[in-house]
């Protein structure tokens, strides 16, 4: 096995083709690991962090595995972390079908450069993936602490379940919602297909978002230039390969709601909403969200995922939960004992709120 680290994006030495092509058979296939994610991300976010991205090599000269990770220092610590993990919702070392084997390689590098870090922080790895038990029984045998924690990601399952998708769209609360706007304009949902259109309709949204955070008593994260252009840059990678589901509800030809969302691998991704809060007292979200989910059955998509976090709206258009895991590694005792000591107290924390 040949093991590669490019401390440089022009030294990656992997066309995007290549890599989208290894991602397509990986056991963990999702929009956020692409080459186009990769790429955006580290264009406005990169140059606050050191690439430390490792690929596997095979005998004969095949790709057949990355880790797209990085070296950040937001915290204090040198942290090796996924690339783009703040802003992806499903992160994993893409592999081809002799997974275990690349895994071993990619911690052998960590290992081997073990001066260069200080812990290892991996996020929102999907629970079907064997990457953290593989990490786990390799930090086992090298003396390497590890702490695990989960995140719920709700989803409404589709496939083989269409009598449930079709009775949240029937409930009553979304059909009174969407009648009421309709009864009194004129309503009409869309997706924006053209890169012009879609580029000047994020500014409408990023302002909707703003807006909408500012009502609530805190800050959009369109408040930082950063993150609009990350959305900007998002937007032209992603709608020409048909991957980007930019989607608006307008109200008499006056986009009231958006939803910067995906359509990537036979499921629909919910990911960032807005709408009017001149509105906000006919529930144009939900609107949009039931406009969504139809256009997910019709379509014959597999499911309409909602990805991380459990917020109580989740449970109303769902029918099943996944679990994210973050994974810790830590050379040293120290951060271990000060992370496992906030971990514990943090989970005791969320204990007694379940209990009260």
């Amino acid at each position: 096995m040949d093991i590669r680290i490019a401390t440089r994006i022009e030294d990656i030495g992997i066309s995007p083709e290549e890599w989208n092509s290894l991602l397509s058979g990986s056991e963990t296939n999702t929009v956020f690991q692409t080459y186009e994610w990769f790429k955006s991300w580290w264009d406005v976010f990169g140059k606050e962090n050191r690439l430390f991205l490792v690929s596997v090599i095979g005998p004969h000269g095949d790709l057949m595995a990355i880790a797209p990770l990085m070296l950040s220092s937001r915290t204090g610590r040198r942290t090796v972390r996924f690339v783009g993990d703040d802003k992806a919702d499903y992160l994993d070392i893409i592999s081809g079908p002799e997974k275990q084997k690349s895994i071993e390689c990619v911690m052998e590098a960590l290992i081997l450069n073990k001066n260069e870090w200080d812990c290892i922080s991996l996020r929102n790895i999907p629970e079907d993936s064997i990457t953290c038990r593989e990490l786990k029984r390799i930090s086992l045998e090298t003396n390497i602490r590890t702490i695990t924690s989960q995140i719920s990601c709700p989803t409404l399952v589709i496939a083989g379940r269409e009598k449930d998708a079709g009775r949240i769209l029937r409930k009553k609360t979304l059909k009174r919602r969407f009648n009421h706007l309709r009864k009194n304009g004129e309503l009409a949902f869309r997706h924006i297909r053209d890169e012009s259109e879609a580029l000047r309709c994020l500014e409408i949204f990023f302002d909707q978002h703003m807006k909408r955070r500012a009502l609530a008593g805190d800050a959009s994260l369109f408040s930082d230039q950063r993150n609009r252009d990350f959305y900007a840059t998002l937007t032209k990678e992603l709608l020409g390969k048909g991957w980007l589901l930019f989607s608006a509800l307008e109200f008499n030809g006056s986009p009231i709601a958006f939803h910067f969302g995906f359509d990537y691998g036979s499921r629909v991704l919910w990911y960032k909403p807005s709408f009017d809060i001149e509105f906000s007292r006919r529930s144009p979200g939900q609107v949009m969200l039931m406009h969504l989910i139809n256009y997910a059955i019709e379509n014959g998509r597999a499911e309409f995922d909602f990805t991380i976090g459990n917020e109580p709206f989740k449970s109303q258009f769902t029918n099943h939960m996944r679990m994210n895991t973050q994974l810790n590694l830590y050379k040293r005792n120290p951060a271990y004992l000060i992370d496992l000591s906030k971990h514990y107290i943090l989970k005791s924390f969320k204990k007694t709120r379940r209990t009260k």
